[in-house]
């Protein structure tokens, strides 16, 4: 993941739509953070029961 540089060109539609225009810069962020060990990640699955 290399560092985000100038103006970016997003799809009309994507995942940018939830978490915002600048998701090559938290993706980036995300990446760094996680190659020096400062966050991990975890999955959650969440089931709901009906009755």
């Amino acid at each position: 993941m290399q560092e985000p540089k100038g103006e970016q060109s997003l799809p009309e539609l994507g995942v940018h739509l939830l978490v915002g225009n600048d998701i090559r810069t938290k993706a980036y962020n995300l990446r760094r953070n996680l190659d020096e060990g400062r966050v991990s990640l975890i999955e959650t699955v969440a089931v709901k029961h009906c009755i």
